[in-house]
């Protein structure tokens, strides 16, 4: 599974300071209740590889970065609009 480790997110890869995954998807106009399952089992990219939201666990709850949510979200908006793109490939009107 690709999720980053605890290790990679404190190291300095992100040189943000660790935000609760619900308030930031939030701020990022997101339904939070997704969290969970983009974290665990992310999202399949164009290319067929899956992209998980770089998470880790804090006591009970789910901690990021605000870059980590923003990457993320991208490369979710970059599959959707693949897909919605080879849809009306496959069905032209």
């Amino acid at each position: 599974m690709a999720k980053i480790s605890t290790p990679d997110l404190l190291s300095g890869r992100f040189d943000q300071h660790l935000e609760y995954v619900h308030r930031l998807l939030r701020e990022f106009g997101e339904q939070p209740h997704n969290a969970g399952r983009w974290i665990r089992r992310g999202i399949t990219a164009p290319d067929g590889q899956r992209i998980y939201l770089e998470a880790i666990q804090h006591g009970s709850r789910m901690v990021s970065t605000r870059r980590a949510v923003r990457e993320f979200l991208r490369a979710r908006a970059a599959a959707a609009k693949n897909r919605a793109g080879r849809k009306e490939a496959a069905n032209p009107d």
